[in-house]
This record gives structure tokens, sequence and C-alpha cells, in this order.
């Protein structure tokens, strides 16, 4: 279902609404490397054209959404979700709070369309809010790379967010010398209520030194191997993700 432009009252109602009850909202922008950046606010005023929002929660620290960037927004209003695009045009828009004062926050545009919303195929679930994740990591041998070398760098790490076409882990540097972009590793970790474990493999698309300086921080995306294994395991990680989205959900209510 999409809106027309001659329907644009019904989208600022239905925006009215969300911003009354102030329900979070989810933010999706695709960077030009293609990796998703998403962030949490709650949606608290509108004007005719602004939403009013507080600052972006980042499921992660790798980047922020550019002021007037294009933005995928997500809201759950009762049991429907809907999405809206929009962008932010303003940083740093002071939002009323009683007695005077102000808050931090910022403006999104107002929307004038609104689609059922569709889960976007790499959403990006962060990990943060579990218990320590552990992942062990090899490279794969170049002359075969369904093949594991006992010669070849082992390692082991956590993770940080993942999607179900790439994940995110921070890994000792001291075990993980000078990784290359383009470099391939086979990745292996649990998920939390999944019943088996994930075998992966992983290429390297960039790295750069952790926030407390204890190791480095790797972005790899996963590959084919192994004939359907991959298909299968993204398949699985859907699933993880659609069920912790449902979660985050539940508790910003």
């Amino acid at each position: 279902m999409t809106t027309t432009m001659t329907e644009v009252q019904s989208v600022k109602e239905l925006i009215a609404g969300a911003c009354a009850r102030r329900l979070p909202a989810e933010l999706c922008h695709v960077a030009s490397d293609e990796m998703i950046i998403m962030g949490r606010v709650r949606l608290l005023d509108c004007t005719d054209s602004e939403i009013l929002a507080d600052r972006p929660q980042y499921l992660d620290d790798d980047g922020t959404i550019p002021l007037k960037s294009p933005i995928t927004m997500h809201v759950a209003i009762g049991r429907a979700r809907y999405q809206f695009d929009t962008a932010i045009v303003k940083e740093n828009r002071a939002l009323p709070a009683g007695n005077h004062h102000a808050l931090p926050g910022i403006a999104l545009r107002m929307p004038t369309t609104v689609n059922d919303s569709q889960r976007r195929r790499h959403v990006r679930a962060s990990l943060t809010g579990y218990d320590p994740i552990s992942v062990d990591f090899s490279r794969t041998d170049p002359e075969g790379e369904a093949a594991c070398s006992v010669n070849l760098e082992r390692g082991s790490g956590w993770l940080v967010d993942l999607s179900v076409g790439s994940v995110s882990l921070i890994a000792d540097d001291r075990l993980f010398i000078d990784p290359q972009r383009g470099n391939r590793y086979f990745l292996t970790f649990r998920l939390p209520d999944v019943k088996d474990e994930f075998y992966m493999i992983g290429c390297v698309r960039r790295m750069r030194e952790a926030q407390n300086g204890d190791g480095v921080r790797l972005a790899l995306y996963f590959c084919p191997w192994d004939g359907n294994r991959l298909a299968r395991d993204q398949h699985r990680l859907a699933r993880f993700i659609a069920d912790h989205e449902r979660r985050m959900l539940r508790r910003g209510r």
C-alpha cells in the first residue's frame, strides 16, 4: 500500500499520532559502500514540514547518518508497521522540555508518502545487549577456500553486530596480525537461542583500531562456499534478526 500526494494529510495524521504516543522509530541509511547505518529515535512532536525527535542512538559506532541524506524510517503503530522516506534536515534542533528548558534533538523532513514496511535485506542487529558472543576465525587456504590450513592465521574475538550479508567483530590484535582488505576467514560462532553453530566465510571490507585500543575492529561480508551453505545460513540469520527486531520494538513501547 502506497499513499499518493493527494493523501498527504493522512500521512501527517499517522506521524502526529506516533508523536503523541512518543513511539520509537528506526532510521536506516545505505552508505556509499553499501553498509547500512541504523539508528533509533523517539518521535516527540511534528509541524507541517518537520518531525521532531531525540538524537539518534546508533546500533554500532561504524558511522552516523549524514545531514540531508536519504533515510528510510520504520515505525510500528499498533499491529501495523509503516515505512516513510525522509532525511535529517537539522542536526541541532532544540526540543521543548517544559519549564523553559530545551533538549537537543533533530528535525526530520515530513514525508509525503507511506508504505507498508518491508524489512530490508541487510538490516543490521546490534549484539551489544547480549552477553559477549565469541567468534573463532582462521584464514582460508588460498589454494582451496573450502579448506583451512593449520599453518595459517587463527584467532578469536567477539561479535559486535551482524546482518544477513555482513558482520562486525573485534579481534585481539596480538593474534590478528595485519589484516588486509580482501582477506578471507572462516568464522565460527553461535547466536543466542539458535540451536546450531554458524560456519561462514567472511571477506574483510574494512578495519580500524577498536575504541578501547585493545584490538582491531573488522567489517566482513559473507561469501558463498560449499554449495548452498551460505543461503541456508542466511535464512537462519534472517530469522534471528527478525526475532531481535521484534524484541527491540516491544521493549521500546
